[in-house]
């Protein structure tokens, strides 16, 4: 809902190169993403089998892991791309012509 709605906002009012940037960074926000939803599809795992094990002592723990290792990779990987966003971009090929806005736009959305 939230690319729909973004797609049709910037596309409607800010043109069509701010809406090339918009579309440009879906590989790159999908990426980033897909990381942060794949450990937290994974922690829920050990959580739910200590839930249901009713052990408070190890669902605590199983928490505590979950929380420290889902935010160490995401301030890991957004310093990381935020430094490195045009280079990432080039990878991408994205087109010099919406460079900068891309390169905004993804500054804009990672902070």
């Amino acid at each position: 809902m939230y690319n729909i709605a973004d797609t049709f906002i910037v596309g409607r009012f800010l043109g069509e190169n701010a809406l090339a940037a918009v579309c440009g960074t879906y590989t790159l926000t999908t990426f980033l993403y897909s990381i942060i939803i794949s450990l937290c599809m994974g922690c829920g795992s050990p959580v739910s089998y200590c839930f249901g094990e009713i052990n408070e002592r190890r669902l605590k723990g199983c928490l505590n892991i979950s929380f420290l290792m889902i935010g160490s990779v995401t301030l890991v990987t957004e310093p990381i791309t935020l430094c490195f966003s045009n280079e990432i971009l080039k990878l991408l090929h994205t087109p010099m012509k919406i460079m900068l806005l891309t390169s905004n736009y993804v500054r804009i959305i990672l902070s």
